[in-house]
């Protein structure tokens, strides 16, 4: 015996309704840890910066290096922006704001580990530069 049309349709809108939640949820924890690491590593550019300059690298940075070391209060400022934004759209109804949540989430989850090897690199190079010494 088949179910009663009506049965069938309300399952399915119960079943997208819940898969529409956890899909918000995971994607509202990937922005929170998105921009947990944010705040880590802008405050940590800061002191990066003045162990460079100690080291008397400072002028030797590569250009996206020299941007996160040297601007970190406006990364982080763009990067709290940015997350609220998309926390927001997360939230909202409709189908643009899921693109623009996408979109926010795409940028974030370049920016970060982008900033994170920003930091390295260099910490890369002149250790390499040291064992060769």
């Amino acid at each position: 015996m088949s179910e009663p049309l009506e049965m069938v349709v309300e399952r399915s809108a119960a079943q997208s309704a819940q898969a529409l939640l956890l899909a918000r949820v995971f994607a509202t924890v990937v922005t929170l840890v998105l921009l947990l690491m944010g705040l880590i590593v802008c405050p940590a550019g800061a002191r990066f910066g003045a162990m460079f300059a100690e080291l008397g690298t400072d002028g030797q940075l590569p250009v996206i290096s020299a941007i996160v070391v040297r601007q970190g209060g406006v990364i982080l400022m763009g990067l709290l922006v940015l997350a609220a934004i998309t926390m927001f759209f997360i939230w909202a109804k409709g189908k643009m704001a899921a693109w623009m949540a996408g979109m926010g989430l795409l940028i974030m989850a370049l920016c970060v580990p982008l900033m994170v090897f920003a930091l390295f690199m260099p910490l890369v190079k002149i250790i390499s530069e040291m064992g060769n010494m």
